[in-house]
């Protein structure tokens, strides 16, 4: 059992300066490490549903409903080496109102297509500009767990990450974070020799309000022995009031999600589905390509099903604006 682990972190502007990092935390990182090298090539199908209710808006002059709604879409995200690919297929919200959105955005290592609107597609040379929904990793705090532990580039208003044993295995890491007269905590309750398998999640600000909560989460194991995590509900509150602002649920799509494939991902995955007739304007000059280079760049990207369904009716009910407020 690994003892109670303190580690202060300090950063200046030149670089990072710390102490002798303790065994623990650096098996952590280590673990983390290796997972997430693990889940670098992977093709997720999965189900988002996102209740946004009024306390969720984000100024004053903004449209918003004014009693909660649910947002559903269908989500597709793949990875592979410098490859992206995202797709949704469902709901957004927009102007106030629950509206029917499909758009599809991808950068083969070259260029990045972005169709987000149907007649449309807008081409950025060089450089990676696809932009996704929310991923399962992200909505549990796993993205930003390995951001802070593992990847190179650190955030200056971390100043501390400490952990203490727990029962059953498991471990609790606590992040804190100050910027100015403001204080921040990420608490996390892990498996104490897989820390990428989160049991909970919890953000709390200044005095201790809690404004996120993560739980009821579920992984599964796929081929090769890699762990993902396939369902989880996360909880935002409003600071101040407590009131619940918004919470989002996913589910995998177990059968059709890979991860860590032998052979890795496809190359035809990462291209969108460009319709006969979308005009393609370049992003850097804001007009459209030549009818020549329209031809070479769409050659690839011919209309074709992408196996996302969109989803054929909204629920029976409706969860209530307090629903599963829990962590």
């Amino acid at each position: 059992m690994c003892p109670v682990l303190a580690v202060a972190l300090v950063w200046g502007t030149s670089g990072a300066v710390a102490p002798a990092e303790d065994p623990c935390l650096r098996q952590v990182r280590e673990s983390l490490s290796a997972w997430q090298s693990r889940v670098a090539t992977c093709d997720v199908h999965y189900r988002l549903e996102t209740l946004y209710t009024p306390a969720a808006r984000p100024s004053p002059v903004t449209p918003w409903p004014s009693e909660p709604v649910l947002v559903q879409e269908t989500v597709r995200m793949a990875r592979s080496w410098v490859q992206r690919y995202y797709a949704s297929a469902g709901q957004d919200l927009a102007d106030g109102a629950v509206v029917p959105r499909r758009w599809e955005a991808a950068f083969d290592g070259h260029q990045t297509l972005d169709h987000s609107v149907p007649a449309l597609v807008v081409r950025f040379r060089g450089r990676d500009e696809a932009r996704g929904r929310i991923t399962p990793t992200g909505v549990i705090g796993l993205n930003a767990l390995c951001k802070h532990l593992v990847e190179e580039q650190r955030d200056p208003t971390l100043v501390g990450i400490t952990g203490s044993p727990l029962e059953d295995g498991l471990l609790e890491l606590t992040l804190q974070f100050r910027s100015g007269d403001s204080s921040m905590r990420y608490v996390y309750v892990v498996e104490r020799h897989r820390p990428y398998v989160i049991r909970s999640w919890q953000v709390d600000v200044d005095a201790g309000e809690v404004i996120l909560q993560a739980g009821d989460i579920r992984y599964h194991e796929f081929p090769g022995g890699v762990l993902y995590p396939v369902e989880g509900t996360r909880t935002e509150y409003e600071r101040g009031t407590g009131a619940l602002a918004e919470q989002m649920t996913f589910r995998v799509d177990t059968e059709r999600t890979r991860i860590d494939p032998p052979g890795g991902i496809p190359d035809e995955v990462f291209r969108v589905t460009i319709p006969e007739g979308a005009e393609v304007i370049d992003a850097d000059t804001g007009r459209p390509v030549s009818a020549e280079e329209k031809e070479i760049l769409l050659a690839p990207h011919r209309l074709r099903e992408r196996r996302i369904e969109l989803p054929t009716s909204r629920p029976a009910t409706q969860p209530a604006a307090g629903a599963g407020a829990g962590g």
